[in-house]
């Protein structure tokens, strides 16, 4: 089965109550970087972040099981490297929100 992808970014495009059943009826959760606090404010745990991991505030031990990859490349910005991401991992559909 294809997986279900939603990816965030940390704008606050849509309320948290709608991020949160997004996440919810996704079968895998991508956070770039600060997006990550924005899910936990949801209670919703990603299942991969990625990013220079500069801005994000939540704690790596809240973050316990999730895969992590730091990338500190700034010749891209943090959603150039979460689509990479996931063409990388033959993702055929993703939802981005958080523009």
């Amino acid at each position: 089965m294809e997986a279900n992808v939603l990816g965030v970014l940390a704008g606050k495009d849509i309320a948290i109550e709608t991020l949160s059943a997004w996440a919810k009826s996704a079968s895998l959760v991508v956070a770039a970087d600060s997006a990550t606090d924005r899910l936990m404010q949801a209670s919703i745990r990603p299942h991969m972040v990625i990013g220079d991991l500069d801005s994000m505030a939540t704690p790596a031990s809240m973050l316990e099981g999730v895969e992590i990859i730091q990338n500190l490349d700034q010749s891209y910005s943090d959603c150039d490297k979460m689509l990479a991401l996931c063409q990388a991992r033959a993702f055929r559909k993703i939802t981005v929100t958080g523009f």
